[in-house]
């Protein structure tokens, strides 16, 4: 994957945290978020967008559903 395309990963995954933040609960379903991350980002796994989300949300300190 290009440079670009993990910083497009990366903006994408932070368009899900926004929206989470916004929520009452904080939290988003880490397995529906990767699958629908997965279909624009056909060249990583399901896991490897997993791992980012994870690393994305727990910085801006947002929990998720497994």
């Amino acid at each position: 994957m290009s440079k670009a395309d993990d910083d497009l990963l990366t903006r994408e995954i932070n368009a899900f945290a926004d929206q989470a933040e916004k929520h009452t609960f904080s939290h988003g379903d880490m397995e529906a978020i990767a699958m629908t991350l997965k279909a624009h980002f056909t060249d990583r796994s399901v896991d490897e967008i997993k791992e980012k989300l994870k690393d994305v949300f727990g910085a801006r300190d947002l929990s998720w559903m497994a």
